[in-house]
């Protein structure tokens, strides 16, 4: 039988369990880089893949944005009950946000943006090197 009384035995509770939730949030994480790898193995296009990158992370930051402003509303996270509220014609009845809060909302949308561009940017002028690229093709064409 194990004994989880000791210190030894809660750190190994304690880092099962940091351990098993950050790589949930890791996998939820790279669910939309699945769509940008399929697209970038098929078409090497830098602008496609610039823009499908930069749309793929603004939406999945967007959408944890309104799932943190919907839980502390409702005290439950976005489902398909909530998603046809939101879509429908008369949601400013049921959400009730000022105009101001939805100009900071798409301020906020903007900084995003502007902030994936940037990122997007640097990844591929400064950590991308081009270089790189010629020895992966020899590599790729002498192992075949």
């Amino acid at each position: 039988m194990v004994n989880f009384s000791n210190w030894t035995g809660k750190g190994l509770v304690l880092l099962f369990a940091v351990v098993n939730y950050l790589s949930f949030m890791m996998l939820l994480a790279f669910i939309p880089v699945v769509l940008v790898f399929a697209v970038a193995l098929i078409i090497s296009n830098k602008r496609l893949i610039w823009l499908l990158s930069i749309t793929t992370g603004t939406l999945s930051i967007i959408a944890l944005l309104i799932d943190t402003r919907v839980y502390s509303m409702f005290k439950f996270h976005l489902n398909s009950t909530l998603l046809s509220f939101i879509f429908n014609r008369q949601w400013r009845v049921i959400f009730d946000f000022s105009y101001h809060e939805l100009w900071v909302f798409a301020g906020i949308i903007v900084l995003v943006i502007f902030l994936e561009c940037c990122i997007a940017w640097f990844v591929w002028k400064k950590i991308i090197i081009p270089a790189r690229f010629k020895t992966g093709k020899t590599i790729a064409s002498l192992s075949l």
